[in-house]
């Protein structure tokens, strides 16, 4: 998946095709761009596996200033060194093992996080490629995370998995985890949870008494169907609901056909759109008007119509997804 440049952003390197989903930020709003002193996080089991071709994982860290500091790998204890200079980028390769110690294969509660902590503000991203299936994040840091997220349900997806993946890590100890209210775990300081949430679950609504990241990982996803050709596994930090909005600008790649997905935080809210078309064919409720909390809607936007503008009169997360190649070529 990809964050905006308006924003925050990253590319999908798929050498196959590119399937990438934009978290967007609402109109004038800055704050979460801001570089940080301390990130954390951890990936989730890919769908091909390594005799496909191997999963390549990297850490990516910038600054406009001198920073240094550590890499620590809180399931081996392994520690690296970091040094940026201003206006540069550290670049790190995972070794095997390193890989191994933040790659979930089962769900469940572990320790495989990975710590980035530096003596000066800076920004990092991570990045997950394999032929065929690859994604990158930008980071959020700790003190830009949040204690209620809403994770989205994306319109397509493959045969093999109907559910939904998700990926818990924790910065504090005794953080207690709920979805929809219920109980969903209890992590300390380094620890994560891995979680396949069904497709029938009730509730799509995280909270938790102390901040925590919140990763989509999915295996593999097609936008809008199964049939659209093209698919790609999913690596994106949610926002927080904090950080959602009521204005959005949403730009077009040069793909050219895409989808914008928004979704409800509270009941009886009201959107509209300018630029694209409203679809009601795809899952979703189909509908701008009266949305309840968690429900979406979907909208398609081409390039021809340069962007397009979302209103809602009560805050709204959006969603931006390239498609497979079997839909925007058409």
């Amino acid at each position: 998946m990809a964050r905006f440049k308006a924003h925050r952003y990253d590319c999908s390197l798929s050498a196959a095709w590119l399937l990438a989903a934009v978290l967007c930020l609402p109109v004038g709003f800055l704050h979460a761009q801001q570089p940080g002193t301390e990130f954390w996080f951890s990936f989730g089991k890919t769908y091909y596996p390594s005799s496909h071709s191997p999963t390549n994982y990297e850490i990516n860290i910038s600054s406009p200033h001198h920073a240094k500091g550590s890499i620590i790998f809180w399931h081996t204890g392994e520690k690296v060194q970091f040094n940026v200079l201003p206006g540069h980028v550290f670049n790190y390769r995972l070794s095997t093992n390193q890989s191994n110690a933040c790659l979930h294969n089962i769900y469940g509660k572990n320790n495989m996080s990975v710590q980035v902590s530096g003596d000066s503000a800076f920004h990092v991203s991570v990045l997950a490629s394999q032929i065929g299936s690859s994604d990158a994040t930008s980071l959020l840091p700790v003190d830009e995370w949040g204690t209620e997220y809403c994770f989205f349900r994306q319109s397509g997806k493959s045969n093999f998995a109907t559910d939904e993946d998700v990926l818990i890590v924790a910065a504090s100890n005794n953080t207690v985890v709920t979805i929809g209210g219920n109980p969903l775990c209890t992590l300390d300081m380094g620890e994560t949870f891995y979680a396949q949430i069904p497709a029938s679950a009730t509730s799509r609504k995280i909270s938790s008494n102390n901040p925590v990241a919140l990763f989509d990982v999915e295996q593999l996803s097609f936008v809008p169907n199964d049939g659209c050709g093209g698919s790609d596994k999913s690596l994106e930090q949610y926002f927080p609901i904090q950080n959602c909005g009521k204005d959005f600008f949403i730009p077009v790649t040069h793909m050219g056909r895409e989808f914008v997905q928004v979704v409800a935080l509270e009941d009886s809210t009201n959107i509209s759109q300018n630029g694209g078309k409203l679809r009601t064919d795809i899952s979703g409720v189909g509908r701008l008007g009266g949305l309840h909390a968690e429900e979406w809607a979907w909208i398609e936007i081409v390039r021809e119509n340069h962007g397009c503008f979302i209103s809602a009169d009560k805050p709204v997360m959006v969603l931006s997804f390239m498609t497979g190649n079997r839909y925007y070529l058409k």
